[in-house]
């Protein structure tokens, strides 16, 4: 199998999976021991001039479809971790729609350019056509993948997926987000890789998954 075609499944597949992960990005709070002489313990809590050691606790973790919350937990009163869909629980702004319409949008432009550059080999006739609609489906994929990261990257904050703001926390990118980035720019870079490719006749050229040792005579 050529290495450029398994590069795109590779691509695509980093992409499908991303997408129905929540873990695009975590949020973390930090707690700091301090001794409590009423009650005769170590009690952690929030204030952060008692001690320069701190704990990191996950308190929640968001994709593109939901955001999960572990924090408060609290099993003495029966509460415990839940997932807020955005659809239903959420009023999401405008951009966020827009977001998840990019993310949808760059692996099914991705999945077309690579079947129309499949398609150059048992095809006889139109491979100029093919290979020019692939390769510009293929980069528009991938365009449409990284600005998608680029967008989600400025405006997914730790202010939008957590609401309360009492407790030092950071917001990280988890794997989903870096391998939705990574099949995005794969796609973009075959895609640019491919178009400096020309068919011309009598001249062996290598399709995306075998090379093309002949050429079929076009029955009209």
């Amino acid at each position: 199998m050529h290495i450029f075609g398994v590069g795109l499944v590779v691509g695509l597949l980093c992409q499908l999976a991303a997408i129905w992960s929540d873990s695009w990005v975590v949020v973390d709070r930090y707690v700091y021991p301090y001794w409590d002489s009423l009650k005769g313990k170590v009690i952690y809590g929030i204030n952060s001039n008692a001690t320069s050691w701190f704990l990191v606790e996950k308190i929640a973790n968001a994709g593109l479809w939901r955001a999960c919350y572990f924090f408060p937990h609290l099993p003495y009163k029966h509460t415990s971790s839940y997932c807020a869909d955005f659809f239903d629980d959420y009023r999401p702004e405008r951009w966020f729609t827009i977001l998840q319409i990019l993310c949808l949008l760059s692996p099914a432009l991705s999945l077309l350019g690579s079947l129309h550059l499949a398609a150059i080999v048992p095809a006889c006739c139109f491979k100029e056509t093919l290979h020019w609609l692939g390769t510009r489906l293929l980069v528009a994929g991938g365009f449409t993948g990284t600005v998608a990261m680029l967008i989600f990257h400025t405006y997914v904050t730790k202010e939008f997926i957590v609401f309360f703001d009492w407790s030092p926390f950071e917001i990280k990118k988890d794997w989903a987000f870096l391998i939705y980035l990574d099949g995005s720019l794969l796609h973009l870079v075959f895609g640019l890789l491919y178009v400096r490719e020309r068919w011309s006749v009598g001249i062996t050229v290598r399709s995306i998954f075998q090379p093309v040792t002949r050429q079929k005579k076009c029955i009209m």
